[in-house]
């Protein structure tokens, strides 16, 4: 019996483990103005490259044009930077890997394009998996202005869907990088979803075990 229960709890840690990405929204949420995603959702495997970061809203006292209604989620959005005009991208990578599909809303000022690419490694190495997902201009030109400067208000929700076990990210802005994201979905989650709380994923789990382990002693008992 002890090494049953032993092997169940064995079981619901790598279980808890490959499913902590699946549907897993990130909203940014918290994050800070300006300050580096990074290590910020360690606890669901998900790690930033160095130049990502969050941008609140100027209403909410950032530094982001946004219109703050017109948000997926308030108020805080992904954007990224970059130093070299020929690689103008940041990678996402998720340790445990996810699969099914990639969702989010994005946005974007000045025209910028961009491109949203799938990898069976960590750090954009390996294969590509899925398509090459294009991301197209918003046009913001009726938006309110915000501080006096052209704003933004209009966000697409846009994905890829994929066989297979994805485990980077690459986004690149074509033209620049005025590129916007928000509710960054994992998974077979839509990106209108919240981020399940670590414990709350881990009771559920348990749950289940607990439920299967009383099935099984109970068509024992039956049988016996």
């Amino acid at each position: 019996m002890r090494l049953i229960k032993t092997l169940a709890a064995g079981a619901l840690l790598s279980s808890l483990s490959l499913a902590c990405v699946a549907g897993t929204t990130l909203t940014f949420e918290g994050v800070g103005d300006l300050n580096s995603v990074g290590n910020f959702y360690n606890a669901q495997g998900i790690s930033f490259g160095s130049n990502a970061f969050g941008l609140v809203a100027f209403g909410a006292g950032g530094s982001g044009r946004f219109v703050v209604g017109s948000m997926p989620s308030p108020t805080t959005a992904l954007a990224f930077t970059s130093e070299n005009p020929d690689d103008i991208s940041f990678i996402i990578n998720v340790k445990n890997g996810f699969q099914e599909s990639l969702n989010f809303f994005y946005s974007n000022l000045r025209g910028t394009t961009g491109a949203v690419q799938l990898f069976t490694g960590l750090d954009g190495a390996g294969d590509q998996i899925g398509s090459t997902l294009a991301l197209g201009n918003i046009d913001q030109s009726d938006c309110p202005s915000v501080n006096g400067q052209p704003a933004i208000c209009l966000w697409n929700e846009d994905g890829i869907g994929f066989a297979g076990t994805a485990y980077s990210v690459r986004i690149s802005g074509l033209g620049g990088s005025d590129l916007f994201f928000d509710n960054l979905s994992f998974g077979s989650a839509g990106p209108g979803n919240n981020v399940p709380e670590p414990a709350s994923l881990a009771l559920a789990l348990a749950a289940a075990g607990a439920a299967a382990l009383t099935r099984r002693r109970k068509v024992a008992a039956t049988a016996a």
